[in-house]
């Protein structure tokens, strides 16, 4: 386990808390400003009393530790654009919460703030199968690079993967990692 759940105060707007954690996530840096840069988000999105500054930094600490061990000396790249083209004429605009630069291929971590519970965490990933397989097809056609795998859910306690196929997505129950945040 690697570490335990964030309590959340109160009954807090988790669209709030969502995009206090993009933005915590997408700035964060092993720096002395951490704390402080955590603060003023949580401030700024009205939901300083529900989450501890700490927290935050401890989740994103887990993160990137989890990071660290399963791909050592990988690039990361934050808040990665992908526009792209669907064979049906659509084209799809959006970003990638972390692109690992992994020696084989790349790995893509979409963050969320998902707060119910874990048995019910790889059913709720699954539902972003659609957006993740049009993701990781907008980065190898512009990257050449393969897709390694797809992660949903860090900020939950659990790093679920959701594995892309033609048939759908699928969760395996050993692919779901508990304590990250």
């Amino acid at each position: 386990m690697l570490g335990q759940r964030t309590v959340l105060a109160g009954k807090p707007d988790m669209e709030a808390i969502g995009d206090v954690v993009h933005a915590f996530l997408a700035a964060d840096r092993d720096d002395a400003e951490r704390l402080a840069r955590a603060t003023r988000l949580l401030g700024a999105h009205g939901v300083d009393g529900c989450v501890d500054a700490r927290s935050l930094v401890a989740i994103a600490g887990r993160l990137w530790r989890w990071v660290g061990e399963q791909f050592p000396g990988a690039a990361i790249h934050w808040e990665w654009p992908v526009t792209y083209r669907k064979a049906t004429g659509t084209t799809v605009v959006g970003t990638v919460d972390l692109v690992i630069a992994a020696d084989d291929g790349l790995v893509m971590v979409d963050h969320n703030t998902f707060p119910g519970p874990s048995e019910d965490a790889a059913d709720r990933a699954l539902g972003y199968f659609g957006q993740l397989t049009v993701y990781a097809a907008a980065i190898e056609a512009s990257t050449e690079k393969r897709v390694l795998s797809t992660w949903h859910f860090p900020i939950r306690g659990q790093l679920v993967e959701v594995r892309l196929s033609d048939q759908g997505g699928m969760v395996e129950r050993d692919q779901v990692h508990g304590g990250v945040a």
